[in-house]
């Protein structure tokens, strides 16, 4: 009776050990990954990225030393699956600061860094602050459907910024895909793991 006891004990504390880490999905657990101030264009210049896990949904909270309003575009890539590298899921927000009618907001599953496939509809808000010249924020927040299921095993970002309202061409030869960019650390550097 003894040994089943202790062996009893043993086994509830392992429970309990294992419930208070609840792995890479916990909600209330954040990450942090910081950006050189200063290495973009005026007005996109992203200093500091926070992937934050809370219940049934993540949150992308992006900070600007300088944000200003010509930022019309954040680009994100998610990946899900910790045994490869690069993104499986992206999402693109577009703000209309420009009269080009440009303003959505698109999930879409993705193969490797360029290859996007089909669209996904999924739960999902934004919210920015612009105080003009000066720090400031751009939020995103995904349900987990946006994931398919796969933010159980964690989920890690790659943030870009975007100023791409400089036409070239004009009419219906304007390509507006010319402008500026901020990525966080670089190309394909992903935050950590939540």
């Amino acid at each position: 009776m003894r040994v089943q006891k202790l062996v009893g004990t043993a086994l509830m504390s392992a429970v309990l050990v294992l419930g208070l880490d609840a792995g890479p999905a916990a909600a209330g657990r954040t990450v942090t990954t910081h950006d050189r101030a200063g290495d973009a264009h005026r007005g996109i210049d992203l200093t500091s990225v926070s992937l934050e896990r809370m219940a049934k949904q993540v949150r992308v909270s992006t900070r600007f030393a300088d944000f200003r309003p010509n930022l019309n575009g954040m680009q994100y890539y998610f990946d899900t699956n910790p045994k490869r590298s690069g993104p499986e899921f992206g999402a693109v927000v577009w703000r209309e600061k420009d009269g080009d009618g440009l303003k959505r907001f698109q999930m879409y599953r993705m193969r490797g860094w360029t290859q996007t496939e089909e669209a996904l509809r999924c739960g999902w808000r934004y919210k920015w602050r612009i105080s003009g010249h000066g720090p400031g924020y751009f939020n995103l927040v995904l349900r987990d459907n946006c994931f398919l299921g796969r933010a159980e095993t964690g989920v890690r970002v790659h943030v870009q910024s975007w100023d791409y309202t400089r036409y070239r061409g004009t009419g219906d030869h304007r390509h507006p895909v010319y402008g500026y960019y901020d990525n966080l650390r670089g190309p394909h550097r992903f935050t950590g793991r939540v």
